[in-house]
This record gives C-alpha cells, structure tokens and sequence, in this order.
C-alpha cells in the first residue's frame, strides 16, 4: 500500500511528532514487516510517502492522522513511483553501522542556545525539488523494520555497559 502525506504550510508539527508516530508503529509491528518511507517526486510536488503491508494499513495511517491531525493522506496507486518505461534507473544500497546508534534522534537537532531547530529534512526535499534540465528525478527509500530479538538484546546490553558507573564519573569520556 503506498500512500502520501500532505501538511498544509501553517503546520506547528515537526518531525518530533513523526518520531512518535514511528515508535507507535514499530511497536504494532510485532511481525517485523519492512515499512518504506520514502521521500520524492509526484506530479511535480516533492513530498513524503509511505509503502507498507496491508497488515500493517489501519496502524499506519491511524498513527499518522494522530499525530497530524491536519494533513491528508491520500491512497496512491503502488506503482506511482515506478520509473516510467524507457526511462533509465540507477540505485545504490546503503546499511548503517554500527547500529547500536545508527540514526540521530531529532532531539539532537535542538539548539538549545538559539532556540531554534536544525530541521534535517530540509536539504532533503531542497535536493528533491531541484530542476534539472533533463527531467531526471531523485527519490530516497529509508525501509525500516524492527529488529530481531537477538539484536536487541545486544544493543540493551551495550546501553547497560555504557550506563555503568565507569562512563558516569568519566561524563567526557562518555561524551565520545
């Protein structure tokens, strides 16, 4: 199912309120299906996708519409982002690691001394919205998916390790 996001351009939400709707549907995804968000261009407006499971369609767009509560979600045919025949494709495969901490957390995009927030997605959908004169058009897929147990209970205890008192009374070193 692939479906877009749209905000009207007075919205208050920022990315914090994804963060949370992302940590509610990782949490109903108890059978580890992948979830696709992906960034790009449709009809000529950059915006925010979604591609998932039908399994996973009433928690996902229940937890968007909650979060931002003045957007539309509209449902899109899945091949809408398919690159249209005779056109040409290239792709790369990125993985992070090491994965304990892979991604900033929004959070720390705060300046807390400017009050002012560094919105990560901004150079994003800049780089999207760019014209070029020969029609080419990027997109970025992030597929996401909970971790499996065994990894988890390693990441829990490399938190532990690192909450141990050793790196609390060293807080430069923990810094690090």
């Amino acid at each position: 199912m692939l479906v877009t996001l749209s905000v009207p351009a007075d919205n208050d939400r920022g990315p914090q309120y994804m963060e949370q709707a992302i940590a509610a549907i990782h949490q109903a995804n108890s059978g580890r299906l992948p979830i696709d968000l992906v960034f790009g261009r449709y009809h000529k407006t950059v915006t925010l996708f979604c591609r998932f499971p039908p399994e996973l369609a009433a928690v996902v767009t229940s937890q968007l519409a909650a979060h931002y509560p003045a957007a539309t979600i509209s449902r899109l045919p899945n091949d809408a982002l398919t690159v249209p025949q005779g056109s040409s494709s290239w792709s790369a495969e990125m993985r992070l690691t090491p994965d304990v901490f892979p991604i900033r957390r929004y959070v720390q995009f705060d300046d807390l001394l400017n009050r002012n927030v560094s919105d990560p997605l901004t150079a994003i959908f800049a780089a999207l919205a760019a014209d070029s004169p020969d029609e080419q058009h990027a997109t970025i897929i992030l597929t996401v998916r909970p971790a499996r147990g065994r990894r988890m209970r390693r990441a829990q205890a490399v938190v532990r390790h690192l909450w141990g008192p050793f790196f609390r009374s060293h807080p430069r070193i923990a810094r690090h």
